[in-house]
């Protein structure tokens, strides 16, 4: 986890990296789960940044329209992505939201008895 957050540190301003830190070290009492994905670069192929970017502005839409605050992120999947930390979004919201943006992937997690999260 320390590896991840201190690369995660390069792609985030000094006050972003610690809220994702809090969140992602549980120490965030109101977030129980978290989930990551982009609207970037559907099935693994590399679209045109204007592509991209309109579809992380659909993604971003999607998702405040049910409710969730979605923290901008880097990321990479094999290619350089904008993603998104979506805290307390439910495994059945971040399935949907994939299926829904034909990524290959997503990542979603919840927050054990013990604080610390299981992905």
């Amino acid at each position: 986890m320390k590896e991840i957050l201190n690369e995660w540190k390069k792609f985030l301003n000094e006050s972003g990296f610690n809220r994702i830190k809090d969140i992602l070290q549980g120490e965030v009492a109101s977030v129980g789960t978290v989930g990551f994905m982009t609207g970037w670069n559907p099935q693994a192929k590399q679209l045109a940044r204007k592509e991209n970017r309109d579809l992380n502005k659909e993604l971003m839409a999607w998702m405040r329209e049910r409710g969730y605050g979605p923290i901008r992120i880097r990321g990479r999947f094999g290619n350089n992505e904008r993603s998104m930390m979506i805290p307390n979004i439910t495994r059945e919201d971040m399935v949907e939201s994939g299926q829904h943006f034909d990524q290959e992937s997503v990542i979603w997690g919840k927050k054990t008895e013990e604080g610390k999260f299981v992905f």
